[in-house]
């Protein structure tokens, strides 16, 4: 098995065994996602998916990270990436957010970082926000603020340090935007995009690296919304 075969083989072997990010997933629904790969002088890698999604037990970060170096594969789940505070600059725990919240404005802190979400104020399509789907559709308003957005992430350091790999490994690429397998349908290593990473890697050369046909809107993973939170 030649260098490209392995990583490729790697990704498929980890997406069968449910260490990838499925994305029609009924134990969350997608809101964002972020791709990043890292590498190290002696042709080392690792790449980390960072998934911002509505569980079941609220909204979290969802990490998965897979490289030739990696010795524990579980997945991490951060569950405390933002919190409401009040008009007064308190605390407000997720349990005191009342239904219909989505329709005012709210405050966030992100690392003590304040953004402002304006509430749900489309008259035409009001009728469009109900209990089943009030929070999936807060954290989407939340990824419109490009500024709130990059705040959610992990920094590079955070990745390398849940993944456990030393500082020697570098940031080589990062994109929210990619062409992601849909589950049953298509493996990794079937999609340029995943083909492209590949080739980069060998060749220590990011720029070969192309956008395929980028699937990571949520409009495009909404019809698999299911998850009711409250």
């Amino acid at each position: 098995m030649n260098e490209a075969q392995l990583i490729l083989s790697t990704l498929d072997k980890r997406y069968k065994e449910y260490k990838f990010p499925i994305l029609e997933n009924e134990n969350f629904d997608f809101v964002s996602g972020k791709f990043s790969i890292f590498v190290d002088n002696e042709k080392n890698w690792c790449v980390v998916f960072q998934i911002f999604c509505l569980s079941k037990i609220g909204p979290q970060i969802a990490v998965y990270y897979i490289g030739n170096e990696i010795i524990t594969e579980d997945n991490l789940y951060l569950t405390d990436a933002f919190e409401f505070v009040s008009n007064e600059g308190e605390h407000r725990d997720f349990e005191e957010i009342e239904q219909g919240f989505i329709f005012n404005s709210n405050i966030i802190s992100i690392d003590g970082n304040l953004f402002i979400i304006p509430g749900w104020n489309n008259e035409e399509n009001v009728h469009k926000v109900s209990i089943k789907n009030e929070w999936v559709t807060f954290l989407r308003l939340i990824v419109k603020n490009k500024k709130c957005l990059s705040k959610l992430w992990l920094s590079d350091e955070e990745q390398l340090k849940i993944a456990d790999l030393s500082t020697k490994y570098k940031l080589f690429y990062t994109t929210e935007n990619w062409r992601h397998p849909h589950f049953m349908e298509e493996l990794p290593s079937q999609l340029k995009f995943f083909k492209l990473i590949t080739a980069s890697i060998i060749n220590n050369d990011p720029s070969i690296i192309k956008e395929d046909n980028p699937n990571t809107n949520w409009e495009h993973w909404s019809k698999y919304d299911s998850v009711v939170y409250y």
